[in-house]
């Protein structure tokens, strides 16, 4: 995808998506996740983590380590 970027329209940014077969679902999937609008959270995060294939276990360590990193 390419596509303006939101504050600079005359540049643009490019997305590229690779999956494995049959995951192809998960391009469609994150790229809706992006669109969302508001602020950016823990749910969205695991969300993020679970489509790119982190396990559960991964995910909550990255929200404990997020959090006392921030």
């Amino acid at each position: 995808m390419i596509e303006p970027c939101p504050d600079l329209p005359q540049l643009e940014y490019r997305m590229l998506f690779y999956t494995l077969p049959g995951h192809e679902w998960r391009v469609d999937a994150m790229l809706a996740l992006l669109k969302e609008s508001g602020a950016w959270s823990d749910d969205r995060e695991r969300r993020f983590g679970e489509l790119l294939g982190y396990e559960g276990w991964q995910i909550d360590y990255w929200l404990t380590y997020r959090r006392s990193h921030a």
